[in-house]
């Protein structure tokens, strides 16, 4: 477990994050009239205020929120005494904190397209099996779809090929 602590006036500005609880999102004009989607882009933001006017968390109505569009963070309604120090570093600080957009439809013609492939692995056996042929001075044998190494001697047959074929031959 992890304590900070703090020794606070009453008299002096303090600096503290402030969660951000967001109403209203399903019966937003962009999520239910419009077929979008709310994207929380942050979920607190930092405060400065005195100790008295400190709220638990700020409230963020998206009721009216349309499609495309967004609230920054110079459109959070703060309480009484309370300031967004971001804001006093200039507009590019300004972000957005919630904003309603298209859904992203994906296709399972993009799945297809998109979709990773697994990455080669190596065995331990095709380890050991390219060890000995490199020993040997014989090709490393390939996997199923390959060919051997250029200019490599062929792999020796195994020695349970060749007990069959002698057994053939009697």
């Amino acid at each position: 477990m992890h304590i900070d602590l703090q020794r606070v006036s009453e008299n002096e500005e303090i600096r503290v994050h402030v969660p951000l609880h967001f109403l209203n999102e399903g019966a937003s004009k962009g999520v239910k009239d419009q077929g979008g989607v709310v994207s929380r882009n942050m979920i607190e933001v930092e405060v400065a205020c005195l100790p008295k006017h400190l709220p638990e968390f700020i409230e963020v109505d998206v009721k009216d929120l349309e499609l495309n569009h967004s609230i920054h963070m110079s459109q959070l309604k703060l309480p009484e005494g309370v300031k967004l120090p971001a804001l006093n570093q200039g507009k590019e600080h300004d972000l957005p904190v919630v904003a309603i957009h298209h859904a992203r439809v994906t296709t399972e013609e993009d799945m297809a397209t998109t979709a990773p492939t697994a990455p080669e692995t190596t065995t331990i056996q095709d380890e050991k099996a390219a060890a000995k042929a490199a020993a040997d001075g014989t090709a490393v044998p390939a996997k199923p779809g390959e060919a051997a190494a250029a200019g490599a001697k062929p792999a020796a047959a195994a020695p349970a090929a060749d007990k069959a074929d002698d057994k053939k031959k009697k």
